[in-house]
């Protein structure tokens, strides 16, 4: 009978293509370099090929080890789901839960939900990722998160959404500018170039354009803007106007500048939150029980 290759191994494999570093490989999971090390040596020598070549500086994986990584990847999924069997038993929300944001929600409701969860779920253990939306789903399909809070719609293969709540697009201006006292009834009243959005890559960028109908792309301005703190001191120096999401505005992103906000160009534009996990979590339940609680927080 062949000897087969263990998870453990397998997992360390994973690790070290996805790092391209045996150190930080070895920290990922929490193993010392020589014990990840040997690990892949013993591999090697189980399945009788090299799986990756290594120089001084450098790693490189060889088409078997390629093929393994592939193949690994759903293995440990599973794995990990059936580790979960235990917690869905009980039906409570309780243990390890590592949690995806976008940035564009993380500063805004995040602290609200982790006191809410604290209160609620006493035995929950959150552990929070921050990245863009095509990242965390990523993720969420090699298993390295469970949930993720993002902004829909977005499509994924065998991944389950629920919406929790809609977060309003107001418009925003310099209390000062001209469009302040006489707000934009239509995108088309904003002078070409002054409308600042966040950098390809986010979601929110997107979202904006759809949802407030920013059609005229000479209305955009080319500022490649990487966080909404950034956008709104823009706006504060009068560079440009924007479209904020209320979550944003109600967290306090406007306190202390000149900015002021209202719904003319705006005016039924919003984004819609929601959580996303695998199809295959046998968690979903318990998913469905932290959904009730966000909805909650993003309730009018």
């Amino acid at each position: 009978m062949k000897h087969l290759p263990t998870l453990r191994s397998l997992q360390y494999l994973v690790a070290l293509h996805d790092e391209a570093n045996f150190g930080r490989a070895a920290n990922a999971c929490a193993v010392s370099q020589s014990t990840l090390s040997s690990a892949i040596l013993n591999l090697e020598e189980q399945l009788g090929g090299v799986l990756v070549e290594r120089t001084n500086k450098t790693l490189t994986f060889t088409a078997l080890g390629l093929a393994l990584v592939e193949r690994a990847r759903p293995l440990l999924v599973a794995a990990g789901e059936l580790a979960e069997i235990a917690h869905s038993w009980s039906g409570e929300l309780k243990g390890p839960l590592t949690i995806g944001v976008i940035p564009t929600i993380t500063p805004f409701l995040l602290p609200q939900l982790l006191a809410r969860i604290g209160q609620r779920f006493p035995l929950l253990e959150p552990r929070i990722k921050e990245d863009f939306t095509h990242r965390l789903l990523d993720d969420l399909h090699q298993g390295a998160l469970d949930i993720a809070l993002i902004a829909l719609p977005w499509s994924a293969p065998n991944i389950a959404t629920v919406a929790v709540g809609r977060d309003p697009f107001r418009f925003v201006c310099h209390r000062d500018n001209p469009l302040a006292s006489a707000p934009p009834a239509e995108v088309s009243d904003i002078p070409e170039g002054k409308i600042l959005l966040l950098e390809e890559g986010h979601c929110l960028r997107q979202h904006a354009i759809d949802a407030c109908r920013l059609r005229e792309a000479s209305r955009i301005n080319q500022y490649s803007l990487a966080s909404l703190h950034t956008l709104v001191q823009m706006v504060n120096l009068d560079l440009g106007v924007s479209f904020l999401p209320q979550l944003a505005i109600d967290a306090g992103i406007l306190h202390g500048t000149e900015v002021v906000a209202s719904e003319a160009g705006a005016a039924g534009a919003y984004r819609e939150i929601g959580l996303a996990w695998r199809r295959s979590s046998i968690r979903s339940n318990e998913f469905l029980a932290l959904a009730r609680e966000v909805e909650s927080l993003l309730a009018p």
